[in-house]
């Protein structure tokens, strides 16, 4: 290798990381608070942009109308698994579906009672 060629590979590494340096490193945090809504992050980058991409096509293929999980897996021991859930904007979440159960079913158990009473006034037919 000349000396020519050498100081061209120093020049380019060189200019390869400076454009790191500049752009930063994949991915971008733009944004992130945290207060009484909860935590909200905005991050941008092409790594950003291919899983977006991945996630709403897996969302969309696998028919799913409101939200879709999937498990991701620690890589150090214990090896713990953990659920990430992408969620339509507007859509109920699995936390608002299990609450507005629970409410409906509070309501029915509420109404039990006067039930049982109509049903022990309730004529019989012989």
């Amino acid at each position: 290798m000349t000396k020519r060629e050498k100081l061209s590979d120093v020049k380019a590494a060189r200019d390869h990381w400076r454009k790191l340096a500049e752009n930063g490193l994949e991915p971008r945090i733009k944004s992130m608070s945290f207060g009484s809504e909860g935590f909200d992050m905005a991050l941008t980058g092409e790594v950003v942009k291919a899983i977006s991409v991945a996630l709403v096509s897996t969302f969309k293929a696998g028919g799913a109308v409101n939200f879709m999980e999937m498990s991701i897996f620690d890589i150090d021991e214990p090896y713990q698994r953990y659920t990430v859930t992408v969620q339509k904007c507007g859509a109920l979440s699995p936390a608002d579906k299990l609450k507005a159960a629970e409410a409906r079913n509070a309501e029915l158990e509420r109404g039990q009672p006067m039930i049982d009473a109509l049903l022990n006034e309730a004529p019989t037919h012989d």
